[in-house]
């Protein structure tokens, strides 16, 4: 559908965008170093054999085992992130339903997030709820910012505090990008997000003053 076709050209561009600032980060030294001596027939036979087995057999001969095995990493990395962020997705709609707190807390317990890409479905749900009926985007954004407060009985949150903030700030930089998908996307942030932020207790809400003040100006609402 729409929204999905939507979602893989955000997933596209972020992706685009996350290998360009590897390449800055890496200085584009991607060239391996020569080996000190010349790889006898059997070290290339044993080479070639284990990259075809990394690959399930359907590497060419020659291959580098290194390239191999580093896709289907990438791959599962993503299929991770896509199935933790569907999940999640669902488990928020249903609580624009039932507006039960702690039946979407265990619900995000049980996912058991991994810390790596927390940020990344957080990140990712910031322009989904964007995307809401406007009933319902505070609420979900309220709910996001609830997910890393610790529970009334000490249990801890499904989501940390530093994955809410790393992964607004990786939103507020696809910022401009999220446009062309959602053009009043600045409006609805400033509206719903940032109000949201500035209601909740200052002591404890997870978003930082600096941040907020961030996407204000990226928005225009400073």
């Amino acid at each position: 559908d729409l929204r999905g076709d939507r979602d893989e050209e955000r997933r596209e561009r972020r992706q685009r965008r996350e290998r360009e600032k590897e390449e800055r980060a890496t200085g584009n030294a991607t060239t391996p170093t020569a080996p000190p001596t010349q790889p006898t027939a059997a070290d290339e036979r044993s080479t070639s054999s284990a990259a075809a087995a990394a690959a399930g057999g359907g590497a060419e001969e020659g291959t580098s085992p290194q390239p191999a095995s580093a896709a289907p990493a990438d791959e599962d990395r993503e299929d991770l992130v896509h199935r933790m962020r569907s999940k999640a997705k669902d488990y928020i709609k249903e609580y624009t339903f039932s507006n039960d707190l702690e039946d979407v807390t265990k619900n995000f317990a049980d996912m058991a997030i991994s810390a790596d890409i927390q940020s990344r479905v957080v990140s990712d749900l910031m322009s989904w709820i964007a995307e809401r009926k406007e009933s319902e985007r505070a609420v979900c954004y309220r709910l996001l910012i609830l997910l890393a407060k610790p529970s009334t009985d000490g249990s801890p949150a499904p989501l940390t505090p530093d994955a809410i903030q790393d992964g607004v700030r990786e939103f507020a930089e696809y910022l401009d990008d999220l446009l062309l998908d959602l053009p009043k996307l600045k409006d609805i942030i400033a509206q719903d997000f940032i109000a949201t932020c500035a209601s909740e207790d200052a002591e404890c809400c997870v978003v930082p003053e600096d941040l907020i003040a961030d996407l204000k100006q990226r928005c225009g609402a400073a």
